[in-house]
This record gives C-alpha cells, structure tokens and sequence, in this order.
C-alpha cells in the first residue's frame, strides 16, 4: 500500500512537472499568409473584405505565438501599411487594431514591445516597416519597462522620421 502511495505520488509529480516545462508560446515562427499579391488565391478574392477575411490568423494559432512571431507576422500581413493610411498615427493603430487580431494579442504580451523595438533596431532607414514598427510602438497600449519608455522615445525622436 505504501509503495502504491509512493508510486502514484511520483506519478502525479512528474505529470504536474511537465505541464510546467511547456513553453506557453510554442509557436516561434511566423504566420504564412497564402492570400498575397500574385498568388491565385487572392486574384480569386477580388474584395478587400475577403482578401482581409483569408488572411485571418486563426485566433487558437495567435495565442500560441511568440511576441517577435506575432510582430513579424503583422509585417508580412498583406495589409500591413494600411495603419498608415490616416493623419493620425493613434486613429491609424486603432482602426487597424479594430480588425486584426495579431495587434490584439500583442497588447497582452509583457514582451511585445522588446520584441517590436528589437525588430525596429534590425531594419534599415528606408524599410517601410520601420514607419510601420514606429507607428505601432507610439500607439499601443504596451506593458513597457523603464528600459522600453526609453526606447520609445528614441524611436519618436528617430532623425530619420524627422528629414
């Protein structure tokens, strides 16, 4: 009886212990988006609205996403520059953010602004994913350290925004 105890205690500690070791975001690379510019699937769908509506991440996969997947995934989404279409970088974010759940589940990321400002960092002066990035960064609503205010700052005050 007691060897029983002991057996099924170990058990159960070992199905406890690797629940813990799983990583809560397995998924590290990004979304491949099959509705794009050239392909057949998105000359098939010749409105924006399902354009837009096939290239939804399904949200069970965004959940499961890392931030800097789910940053890199914002930039390859077809529409990516769409948040720059407005005169006003928080309306842009916003309405954006409204129909994409990518940017949605970036917000409740504590890592999502390292993650956007490190692929900031990566890109060069003339990327347009670098308006894009900064546009994001200035806009949402992030969980930011004092390290990240700071580099949210530089990134509003970048010189190559201002030429």
């Amino acid at each position: 009886m007691k060897r029983l105890f002991i057996c099924s205690s170990l058990f159960f500690i070992l199905i406890i212990c690797s629940g813990c070791s799983k990583n809560k975001y397995p998924i590290d690379t990004p979304y491949e988006f099959t509705c794009i510019p050239g392909s057949d699937e998105w000359e098939a769908n010749s409105s924006v609205a399902e354009r837009k509506a096939k290239n939804k991440v399904p949200d069970d996969t965004v959940k499961k996403m890392t931030a800097t997947a789910l940053v890199q995934t914002y930039l390859d989404y077809p529409y990516s520059i769409d948040i720059l279409l407005f005169s006003d970088e928080s309306l842009g974010y916003e309405a954006v953010k409204a129909e994409n759940n990518v940017l949605q589940e970036l917000e409740t990321r504590d890592d999502a602004f390292k993650a956007l400002y490190d692929k900031y960092l990566s890109l060069g002066n003339d990327d347009m994913q670098k308006f894009i990035l900064r546009t994001i960064m200035l806009s949402g609503n992030f969980v930011m350290t004092e390290e990240d205010i700071k580099n949210r700052n530089a990134a509003k005050n970048d010189s190559f925004i201002q030429n």
